[in-house]
This record gives C-alpha cells, structure tokens and sequence, in this order.
C-alpha cells in the first residue's frame, strides 16, 4: 500500500516523496517502478527504517528535513503481518 500511496503523490504532482520501509529490497524495487518515475519534477528518495525503533523514526525524519524538505504530509502506512 505504501508504494501505491507514493505513486499516487508522484502522478498528482508531489515536489518529493519519501517512502520509509525497513526492507532495502523493498524500497529499491519501489524507486524502479515506473509509477514512481512518472513525474521528472518529483524527486523520491527513500530510507530504511525499522519504524519499531523510536530512535530510528526520529534520526530518520530528521535526515529527511536535511536532505529533502519539511513534509506538508505524512502517511504513516505501517503494518504488521503474523502467521501464514
């Protein structure tokens, strides 16, 4: 879901779009995905993230308000999936 919300900001024109994920393979595979490439005035930068670990969450959004911008939105899309 998470990746359909940044292609989804991506084709509305977002300036910049962050997905979070704590798997690397993840966020490389939503970088290549042509939704996330449709807009060139979009720029999306991902981070690996382990959103469990308060300390992480907040060095994390820190590094993005450097590097990126202060968000406008947040979309906080996590879950959690047990058993089969």
């Amino acid at each position: 879901m998470g990746r359909l919300y940044a292609e989804h900001a991506v084709a509305e024109g977002a300036k910049a779009v962050t997905p979070w994920d704590r798997d690397a393979a993840s966020l490389t595979s939503t970088e290549a995905t042509p939704g996330a490439q449709a807009c060139a005035d979009t720029r999306v930068v991902t981070y690996v993230v382990d959103i469990s670990d308060l300390g992480a969450i907040d060095r994390i959004a820190q590094q993005v308000r450097v590097e990126v911008v202060d968000p406008d939105i947040v979309i906080n899309n996590a879950g959690i999936i047990r058993g089969k």
